[in-house]
């Protein structure tokens, strides 16, 4: 055998083992179900056998992938075991972490954590850019964007920090001007204030009401990529 599986891949067929579904693993790992098929199947064709049977319905182990499993269990017992003899001696943090988010937000709610994050391990060096557009973090070296909504990348580790909810208003002053509007299909035709985040459609919101997730497109004379201007 040329080539070797890697560690992850082990660790991720030994999660579809244990939950025998692509979907639950998927959302244990934080990634899509594609991704964990993807990933499946090049394990698959480097070892070279057939280590799951899959039907729409279900997902069952064969043989090879019992073995597999076993053996793969084993591995991944010493690797952690390895892993943790070589790190017992560097338990503090350190090095360089690179982060990124967009700007209001930044300077509000993240730069703050950071000093506090650079107090507790004085060995460890942050850095924090402020990017109003959306990040390539492979290709721009960072470990770390913060995002506020928006698509992400499949293969990537993705956590959720907080909700963030907002609310829908208007002045007294500028519905007795314009009227209020009765149906969402109105909000178009009133002058709304309109904030792109990042790669964020331009104008389009997403309100949630009796009859679900409904989205619109507005417009006004006022817009900005800045979240602190807008509200």
């Amino acid at each position: 055998m040329n080539n070797l599986p890697p560690i992850e891949d082990l660790k991720l067929f030994c999660a579809v083992v244990r939950k025998l579904s692509f979907v639950a693993t998927a959302n244990e790992w934080g990634c899509s179900p594609a991704f964990v098929t993807k990933r499946i199947s090049l394990l698959e064709s480097t070892l070279r056998v057939r280590l799951l049977h899959r039907t729409t319905r279900r997902v069952s182990v064969t043989e090879d992938g019992h073995t597999v499993f076993r053996w793969a269990q084993r591995i991944l017992e010493d690797f952690d075991e390895m892993s943790r003899a070589i790190s017992s001696s560097r338990t503090v943090p350190r090095g360089l972490l690179r982060i990124s988010t967009s700007s209001g937000f930044g300077r509000k709610r993240v730069a703050p954590v950071l000093s506090e994050l650079a107090g507790l391990y004085p060995s460890l060096r942050i850095h924090l850019e402020l990017l109003d557009r959306p990040v390539d973090m492979l290709g721009e070296g960072f470990d770390i964007d913060v995002r506020i909504a928006g698509e992400y990348e499949p293969h990537f580790i993705v956590k959720r920090i907080s909700a963030n909810r907002r609310v829908l208003c208007a002045a007294p002053a500028y519905l007795d001007r314009h009227g209020t509007p009765r149906e969402l299909s109105d909000l178009g035709k009133h002058q709304c204030i309109v904030n792109r985040e990042r790669d964020l459609p331009m104008g389009v919101w997403r309100l949630t009401g009796p009859e679900g997730l409904k989205t619109v497109k507005v417009g006004g004379p006022l817009s900005s990529n800045n979240g602190e201007i807008i509200y």
